[in-house]
């Protein structure tokens, strides 16, 4: 899991715009290290899938003592693996709220809506469409 706006917050269209540039660049080197990998003699190729949605979560040092992470936890949380459950291997998969923040840079397919355990409501999802996409700075 990746978070972006904590400790250090821009704006939420930033941290969307970076997350998805950041996940192509992703999705493009796991491209090239299967092209690798195929050519060293691994058959399957290793593929992952890649869920990113946009909201408000608890963020700081969660555990016991002895044993803390820094992490970021709640229903937003949750609701980015759902996410990225319903995501195809080697794709990007977006919530509605982040589309809503990078639609205007980053061309999007619309996947319809899924049921989410903990929510009384669907969600709509996009498949971010690769290769109309520059990685941009991601960083």
């Amino acid at each position: 899991m990746i978070f972006f706006g904590a400790p250090e917050a821009t704006s939420d269209r930033d941290h969307a715009l970076r997350a998805v540039r950041m996940s192509l660049s992703m999705q493009r080197r796991m491209s090239e290290l299967g092209e690798k990998w195929f050519a060293e003699g691994v058959q399957t190729p290793f593929r992952i899938r890649i869920g990113i949605n946009t909201g408000v979560a608890s963020v700081g040092d969660f555990g016991s003592e002895g044993r803390t992470t820094y992490s970021a936890v709640g229903n937003q949380t949750n609701l980015t693996a759902r996410i990225q459950d319903h995501c195809l291997p080697g794709k990007v998969t977006i919530s509605h709220t982040t589309w809503a923040l990078v639609k205007d840079e980053i061309p999007c397919t619309a996947r319809g809506e899924i049921e989410v355990k903990g929510l009384h409501y669907p969600v709509r999802i996009y498949e971010v469409i690769a290769d109309d996409v520059s990685a941009g700075d991601a960083e």
